[in-house]
Protein backbone atom coordinates (compact mmCIF):
# COMPACT_ATOMS: atom_id res chain seq x y z
CA UNK A 1 0.00 0.00 0.00
CA UNK A 2 1.33 3.57 -1.15
CA UNK A 3 0.27 6.44 0.04
CA UNK A 4 1.59 10.14 -0.23
CA UNK A 5 1.31 10.81 3.27
CA UNK A 6 3.35 7.74 4.46
CA UNK A 7 6.86 8.08 4.77
CA UNK A 8 7.14 4.52 4.94
CA UNK A 9 5.31 2.44 2.70
CA UNK A 10 4.83 -0.87 2.78
CA UNK A 11 7.27 -3.39 1.45
CA UNK A 12 8.05 -7.15 1.80
CA UNK A 13 9.63 -8.53 5.11
CA UNK A 14 11.51 -11.65 5.52
CA UNK A 15 10.24 -13.09 9.26
CA UNK A 16 9.69 -16.01 11.59
CA UNK A 17 5.88 -17.64 11.41
CA UNK A 18 5.00 -20.20 14.02
CA UNK A 19 1.45 -21.01 14.02
CA UNK A 20 0.05 -22.34 17.17
CA UNK A 21 -3.42 -23.99 17.96
CA UNK A 22 -5.67 -21.42 19.42
CA UNK A 23 -5.34 -20.99 23.12
CA UNK A 24 -2.07 -23.20 23.25
CA UNK A 25 1.73 -22.43 23.13
CA UNK A 26 2.80 -25.25 21.48
CA UNK A 27 4.10 -24.48 17.93
CA UNK A 28 2.01 -27.12 15.41
CA UNK A 29 4.47 -25.49 12.59
CA UNK A 30 6.68 -22.61 11.57
CA UNK A 31 8.54 -21.26 8.54
CA UNK A 32 10.52 -18.46 7.29
CA UNK A 33 8.78 -16.03 4.80
CA UNK A 34 10.58 -15.68 1.26
CA UNK A 35 12.30 -12.70 0.54
CA UNK A 36 8.81 -11.06 -0.75
CA UNK A 37 7.45 -11.64 2.27
CA UNK A 38 5.01 -14.98 1.11
CA UNK A 39 5.04 -18.04 2.79
CA UNK A 40 2.79 -21.32 2.73
CA UNK A 41 2.19 -23.72 6.07
CA UNK A 42 0.26 -26.75 5.30
CA UNK A 43 -2.03 -27.72 8.26
CA UNK A 44 -5.19 -29.70 9.02
CA UNK A 45 -8.61 -27.78 8.85
CA UNK A 46 -9.18 -25.71 12.24
CA UNK A 47 -8.36 -22.57 14.11
CA UNK A 48 -4.80 -21.30 15.10
CA UNK A 49 -2.83 -18.65 15.80
CA UNK A 50 -0.16 -17.50 13.81
CA UNK A 51 2.67 -15.62 15.41
CA UNK A 52 5.16 -13.40 13.61
CA UNK A 53 8.28 -12.52 14.61
CA UNK A 54 11.33 -10.66 13.06
CA UNK A 55 14.20 -12.84 12.37
CA UNK A 56 16.94 -10.60 14.64
CA UNK A 57 15.12 -11.08 17.63
CA UNK A 58 14.74 -7.49 18.50
CA UNK A 59 11.93 -5.72 19.57
CA UNK A 60 11.26 -3.95 16.55
CA UNK A 61 9.97 -4.15 13.80
CA UNK A 62 7.20 -6.36 15.60
CA UNK A 63 3.76 -8.03 14.66
CA UNK A 64 0.61 -8.62 16.60
CA UNK A 65 -0.46 -12.27 16.57
CA UNK A 66 -3.16 -12.98 14.16
CA UNK A 67 -6.61 -15.48 14.70
CA UNK A 68 -6.63 -17.38 11.70
CA UNK A 69 -9.35 -20.55 10.94
CA UNK A 70 -8.25 -22.72 8.04
CA UNK A 71 -11.74 -24.42 6.26
CA UNK A 72 -11.89 -27.73 5.74
CA UNK A 73 -11.26 -28.22 1.95
CA UNK A 74 -9.90 -25.07 1.73
CA UNK A 75 -6.70 -22.39 2.38
CA UNK A 76 -6.72 -19.18 4.13
CA UNK A 77 -4.94 -15.94 2.89
CA UNK A 78 -3.18 -13.43 5.59
CA UNK A 79 -1.66 -10.34 5.67
CA UNK A 80 1.12 -9.49 8.18
CA UNK A 81 1.94 -6.38 8.92
CA UNK A 82 5.02 -5.72 10.65
CA UNK A 83 5.31 -1.73 12.87
CA UNK A 84 9.12 -0.73 12.57
CA UNK A 85 7.98 2.54 15.50
CA UNK A 86 8.62 4.98 13.13
CA UNK A 87 6.03 7.84 12.53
Amino acid sequence: MLRADSPCPDRPYTAKITLTRRGQSDAVAATVSDADGRFSIGVPPGDYTLRPANLAGSVLPQASPLDVTVPSGGSTQVTVRFDTGIR
